[in-house]
């Protein structure tokens, strides 16, 4: 590549090259950002998708995209309590999970900020360290840590 020093309109600049390196560099990105969104989003979309069949069409058919007709008859099966010994209630049962998930997220977000300003405000000599352990224990998968209960 040549720099360009002359009015010659042919010659590539440095500024091109960086632009165009740039516009690359974040197409990858965005590309990347799209392989992990489908990672997330595809098995909760199957699960939707599983929760129209009913157990036989899952058996046979698999995994399928297209969505069945037994939405409501399964929320009724789950709901009756001919099926089960003991009657499930799915409103109580999001009610719990969202009392739960509330307060983990309230006491999460909490202590993090507690810990940012600690790490933030406080000179001492071992901030970086501690720094460094607290990305290290995030970077740990949830799953990696939860075999022990197993």
């Amino acid at each position: 590549m040549a720099v360009k020093y002359s009015s010659d309109p042919g010659m590539k600049t440095v500024k091109d090259n960086y632009h165009s390196k740039m516009i690359a560099k974040s197409w990858i990105v965005f590309a990347i950002c799209i392989i992990f969104t489908l990672i997330c989003l595809v098995p909760i979309y199957l699960l939707i998708m599983n929760s129209t069949r009913t157990s036989a069409e899952i058996a046979t058919n698999g995994i399928t995209v297209i969505p069945g007709a037994n939405f409501f008859k399964n929320l009724h099966t789950l709901n009756s309590e001919a099926d089960f010994k003991v009657q499930f209630n799915t409103l109580i049962g999001y009610k719990n999970s969202l009392i739960i998930a509330g307060c983990c997220t309230i006491l999460t977000v909490f202590f993090s900020a507690m810990t940012a300003y600690g790490l933030t405000v406080y000179e001492y000599k071992l901030r970086g360290a501690a720094y460094a352990f607290i990305l290290a224990v995030m970077m740990v998968p949830i799953q990696v840590t939860s075999t022990g209960f197993v």
